[in-house]
C-alpha cells in the first residue's frame, strides 16, 4: 500500500505541474483505478512508466526538454532497472551541455555535466549486474575526453559475457587515446583471443604496434 500511495502521489504532482505547461493537453494520465483482486502496485507502476515515457517523447519531439528530463527522471524512481531512462537521460544531458559550451555558458555546461554524471551513477548503483550502464559510463566519459575515466568504464562492461565486441573495442580506443599503448595491445588481442577472425581488432592491433615500434 505505500508503494501504491507513493505512486499515485507522484502521479497527481507531476500531471498538476504537466498540464500547466500546455493550453491543449492530449489526454489525461490514466486515473488510479478501483482496487481489484489482481491490481498489484508493480501494474499501476507499469502503467505510469507507460504514460511517462509518451510523455517524454512528446515533451522531447516540442523541445521541452527539461519536461523530457522530468518525466525520466519519475521513471527511474518507479522502476530503477528502466535502463533506458539513464541512457537517454545522459545524451539529453550531455547534448545540452555541448549546446551551451558551443554558446560559452561554462558554468551551465558543468551543471549539465554534473547533472549526467549523476544519472549514470545513480544508474549503476541501482543495476550493478548487467553491462549497459558501465558501457554508457564509458561513452559519456569518452565524449568528454576523460579517457582514463573510459577505459575503467569500458573496463568494467567488458567482465559481463552478454557485452557486444564493440564494447572492448571503444575500451582499446580509450586506452589508446590515454596514451597506454601497451594496455591497447593486450586489449586487442584479447578480442582476437575470442574471435581470431576479427578483422576489425587485427587491422588495429597491427597499427598500433606499429605505432609502438617507431616510438
Amino acid at each position: 500500500m505505500r508503494t501504491m500511495r507513493m505512486v499515485i502521489c507522484l502521479l497527481v504532482c507531476f500531471s498538476g505541474w504537466a498540464f500547466a505547461q500546455e493550453d491543449d493537453a492530449p489526454s489525461r494520465p490514466p486515473r488510479a483505478p478501483a482496487p481489484r483482486l489482481h491490481d498489484t502496485p508493480e501494474n499501476i507502476n507499469e502503467d505510469v512508466v507507460r504514460w511517462m515515457y509518451r510523455r517524454a517523447d512528446k515533451y522531447y519531439h516540442d523541445g521541452d526538454y527539461e519536461g523530457a528530463l522530468n518525466c525520466w527522471r519519475l521513471i527511474m524512481i518507479l522502476d530503477p532497472h528502466f535502463l533506458e531512462a539513464y541512457e537517454v537521460s545522459w545524451w539529453l544531458l550531455w547534448s545540452l551541455a555541448v549546446s551551451a559550451e558551443q554558446e560559452g555558458k561554462k558554468d551551465e555546461a558543468q551543471r549539465y555535466h554534473a547533472r549526467a554524471v549523476e544519472v549514470l551513477e545513480r544508474g549503476m548503483l541501482y543495476n550493478p549486474n548487467v553491462y549497459d550502464l558501465y558501457a554508457e559510463a564509458g561513452q559519456y566519459y569518452l565524449s568528454i575526453k576523460q579517457y582514463d575515466k573510459a577505459r575503467i568504464y569500458f573496463a568494467r562492461a567488458a567482465q559481463f559475457k552478454e557485452a557486444p565486441v564493440t564494447v572492448k573495442r571503444s575500451w582499446a580506443h580509450a586506452c589508446e587515446r590515454a596514451g597506454d599503448l601497451q594496455a591497447c595491445v593486450d586489449v586487442w588481442q584479447l578480442v582476437l583471443k575470442e574471435n581470431p577472425t576479427d578483422a576489425v581488432a587485427l587491422n588495429n592491433l597491427r597499427r598500433v604496434q606499429a605505432k609502438m615500434n617507431n616510438k
